[in-house]
């Protein structure tokens, strides 16, 4: 006898639609901390991955009633549109020279922090929280570019002097 086949639950469909959102937005953090310039065009390419996974997860909760889905899944397919088109005008200012592949990195990772929050906000609340965090993200990496030096000297300061004091006590312990 085959066993039936289980359907996903709703719940468990949305936990694991946010936590791989999540996890390739941290990526994009790591891209973007490593390769400053190369993080655009993974920006670019997560902007899609999260319009097909929010319109996914929409349909998936909405198939029951086909008229109003229809009409829901074409507004939020403008939605999404809406983003690309704005990503694309982030393009043109790089390639006319206004903006650096960091910066248009950032306002991409910004734009898709909204365009995630706005979609939690009528398709689906955890998106809200993806959104949230995707802005903290956004945060978080301009944050460390202009005071990374200022944050590692300090640290790397503190560091040598606690490696100092060890060797000094370590040394004194063996050679009295």
């Amino acid at each position: 006898m085959e066993a039936p086949k289980r359907e996903m639950t709703y719940t468990q469909l949305r936990i694991i639609a946010a936590l791989v959102m999540l996890i390739l937005g941290f990526i994009g953090v790591i891209v973007t901390d490593i390769i400053k310039d190369g993080a655009w065009k993974y920006w670019q390419f997560l902007c899609v991955v999260y319009a097909v996974m929010s319109l996914a997860l929409s349909w998936h909760v909405k198939k029951k009633g086909w008229k109003r889905s229809v009409l829901t899944i074409w507004h939020e397919l403008a939605h999404w549109t809406g983003l690309i088109g704005a990503i694309f005008i982030v393009s043109y200012f790089v390639g006319v020279g206004l903006v650096s592949r960091f910066i248009a990195s950032l306002l991409t990772l910004i734009l898709l922090s909204l365009a995630t929050y706005l979609a939690g906000i009528y398709i689906e609340t955890t998106l809200i929280f993806v959104g949230v965090i995707l802005g903290i993200f956004a945060l978080g990496i301009a944050f460390t570019a202009v005071y990374l030096y200022s944050i590692l000297l300090p640290l790397t300061v503190v560091a040598a002097i606690i490696l100092i004091i060890f060797i000094y006590h370590t040394q004194k312990k063996t050679h009295p």
